[in-house]
């Protein structure tokens, strides 16, 4: 027996009309199942934590916008708030804002949820993918085209459980984003020209308490005495070398006074030994002894009179020699004349005025010598000063040359590269947004 298809077509309509038949019979059974439902769904939605939105806006430019992109062919404007978004939601910003003293003012429950008094990798981790999950950041607007590239503008959210909170945060994001632009900003020529500001601040002072502590120790050296200590110490060289000389002369006189004491009252002998130690024969001509003496002495006289004056007591030694000298010239040349004697007075007369000389000299050596002993450290030691003195001046001439270099090129280089953070609407505290 052949089946037709036909046959079960009405069958199938009528199955469905069936069901939807029996379901209006047991339409209390729609109505209960829509309650539960309805009630469930509101229980889930009273027991959710209501959520709440900060809402912030910033411009962001770049300091040299006009780029000549490659393969245009012309100026072009550079796709770089693209990177900067990604910036702003990577570890360099999340980080550092987690850590402001902006979230300090949070709910307590933040806080501890952040562990702001913690600050090891596992919790920077954890907190850099809090905020992640919870911040968004876009372009104002999306563009296509040349449109979105010119856009500089982006949207910063934040949602959390607590308004306050989510506005908080924004502003740390926001805070933590622009000192990250500021520092990278700050070209290698700029830090160069702080570090010689402060270098050459440096030396300046170290060079102004220098010379200040060189001003103390002179004033130090000079309650010792007012006398410059090279005065001092040339005319203590130049008295040595005077004393040295004066001994040598007083023992050349000694030795000839104790010559002519041991030789006889013969004439002739005493006539060769004066010739001897005089050299006079051949040497004074028509003139005697004495006068040559005299002349000697005169010009002697006459250059103290201009040097040491009339009353030093080296002009009065040789005025004392000329007096005995002319008294003795009454004599005359004859043969009969001692002039070994005369000699003999005469050599006696300068070595009274040279042991005096010498006693001067030693007086002043004396001094002098007690005066450099005293002296000598605070010289040491301004010596000292003034090579630091002289070490400083050098450094702050080369520092300042090379900072007036740095800052021409700082100068020439101040506009290229960085970035310009700008808030256009300051974080909002947050608005409820969900359960929905």
């Amino acid at each position: 027996m052949a089946i037709n298809d036909q046959n079960f077509a009405p069958a199938k309509s009528g199955n469905s009309a069936n069901i939807l038949v029996n379901s209006l019979r047991r339409w209390w059974l729609l109505i209960i199942g829509g309650c539960i439902g309805g009630l469930i769904g509101f229980f889930l939605y009273s027991t959710q934590s209501p959520t709440y939105q900060s809402v912030s806006q910033i411009n962001v430019t770049r300091r040299a916008s006009v780029q000549i992109l490659p393969g245009s062919g012309g100026y072009g404007f550079e796709d770089y708030l693209s990177g900067q978004i990604d910036t702003i939601r990577s570890d360099s910003v999340l980080l550092p804002a987690s850590r402001s003293a902006i979230l300090k003012n949070a709910s307590p429950a933040f806080q501890a949820r952040l562990q702001l008094d913690q600050y090891t990798p596992l919790r920077d981790q954890n907190v850099a993918d809090i905020f992640k999950k919870n911040m968004g950041v876009n372009r104002s607007r999306e563009m296509v085209g040349s449109s979105a590239i010119n856009n500089s503008t982006i949207n910063l959210t934040y949602t959390d459980t607590n308004p306050l909170d989510a506005k908080l945060v924004l502003e740390a994001v926001i805070e933590a984003y622009t000192k990250l632009l500021a520092a990278r900003s700050k070209s290698t020529v700029a830090e160069r020209v702080e570090q010689l500001t402060a270098t050459l601040k440096s030396h300046r002072t170290a060079l102004e308490n220098k010379s200040r502590e060189r001003g103390e120790r002179e004033l130090e050296r000079q309650t010792i005495t007012p006398e410059p200590y090279d005065s001092i110490l040339s005319r203590w060289s130049k008295s040595k070398d005077e004393l040295f000389l004066y001994n040598q002369q007083l023992q050349e006189i000694a030795s000839t006074l104790e010559t002519i004491k041991m030789v006889g009252p013969n004439k002739a002998e005493r006539k060769k030994l004066f010739i001897v130690v005089t050299g006079a024969r051949g040497t004074y001509n028509d003139l005697s002894q004495v006068e040559m003496q005299l002349l000697v002495l005169e010009q002697r006289r006459k250059l103290l009179a201009e040097s040491v004056g009339k009353d030093h007591y080296q002009m009065k030694e040789v005025l004392s020699q000329i007096e005995f000298l002319k008294a003795d010239m009454g004599r005359g040349k004859d043969d009969d004349a001692d002039e070994l004697k005369q000699q003999d007075l005469y050599l006696q007369q300068k070595e009274i005025g040279l042991k005096k000389q010498i006693d001067a000299l030693n007086f002043r050596v004396t001094t002098d010598s007690n005066y450099i002993k005293l002296m000598l450290p605070l010289i040491s030691t301004l010596k000292g000063i003034e090579q630091d003195i002289f070490q400083f001046n050098s450094l702050i001439g080369e520092v300042t040359r090379e900072k007036e270099n740095a800052e021409s090129v700082a100068r020439a280089t101040n506009d290229s590269g960085g970035y310009n953070a700008e808030t256009l609407n300051k974080p909002t505290e947050g608005a409820k947004v969900g359960p929905v």
